[in-house]
């Protein structure tokens, strides 16, 4: 590793408490939704039972829920959210 990225690469540590990389799980944490015909939106995901919980990650409210075991009707579910989240309005 170079200097250069060495500095980086501590700076980076340094921000994030000492981890590198980025944090993919938690309710905080902001995914998109894309591909196929469906609209592209950005939601949170938190886990209520067996289901999760999608929610505008701007206001909070809740877009739509699926099966947090992945059943055979979660396609049909993420696609109704993301068609509630792109017509959503904060």
């Amino acid at each position: 590793m170079s200097p250069a990225e060495q500095r980086l690469h501590d700076q980076i540590a340094a921000a994030n408490g000492g981890l590198i990389g980025f944090q993919h799980e938690g309710e905080h944490v902001v995914r998109w939704l894309a591909g196929g015909l469906a609209p592209e939106i950005r939601v949170t995901f938190r886990r209520q039972g067996d289901q999760t919980v999608a929610c505008c990650p701007q206001c909070g409210q809740e877009l739509g829920r699926f099966d947090a075991n992945y059943g055979p009707a979660t396609g049909d579910q993420i696609g109704e959210i993301r068609y509630a989240g792109a017509n959503h309005r904060c």
